[in-house]
């Protein structure tokens, strides 16, 4: 699948998930990861479930021994599912699992890649309020297409996000 394909496929899953916002189920968050870089994005719930989607961008390190690229773009896609205790301010549980796709654009100085990533992360979501809180979790993550040539095909997974419910 074709990084634009993925790219439309990302952006209407958050725009749809901005228009279901009116019903206290959707987060917007912004937070930096890996695999998600600088990343936005929007996640929805149904019970103790998420879904969810974020766009991201990684600036690039140009003429630095071997890692000399322009940018790295992120789209990814993830489904959460919740549980343990109650959290005081959600109804949601405040532990989650997390399994998702990402796909990477590395822009190099003369040349492209597309990379998949498929993570898997636990996490815990930390709330301020009913409205506003973080996200902390980790993982690990397998690199499922790409050239593979200088890659590690196992890696770590990990990130921080802020999110507020709409």
């Amino acid at each position: 699948m074709s990084f634009s394909r993925i790219f439309i496929i990302n952006t209407v899953l958050i725009l749809s998930l901005g228009l279901v916002s009116g019903q206290d189920k959707t987060d917007i968050s912004f937070g930096i990861g890996m695999p998600d870089a600088i990343h936005i994005g929007a996640r929805y719930w149904i019970g103790q479930s998420q879904i969810g989607g974020s766009i991201g961008w990684w600036p690039g390190v140009p003429n630095l021994f071997i890692f000399s690229y322009k940018y790295v773009a992120s789209l990814g896609g993830d489904y959460y599912y919740h549980f343990g205790p109650t959290a005081k301010y959600s109804d949601l549980k405040p532990w989650y699992a997390r399994a998702g796709l990402n796909c990477w654009l590395i822009a190099w100085e003369n040349d492209t890649e597309s990379i998949l990533f498929l993570p898997v992360r636990i996490g815990r979501d930390v709330y301020f309020n009913s409205d506003t809180g973080f996200s902390l979790d980790a993982g690990a993550g397998v690199i499922i297409t790409g050239s593979g040539e200088g890659y590690r095909r196992l890696g770590p997974s990990f990130g921080i996000r802020f999110f507020h419910r709409m």
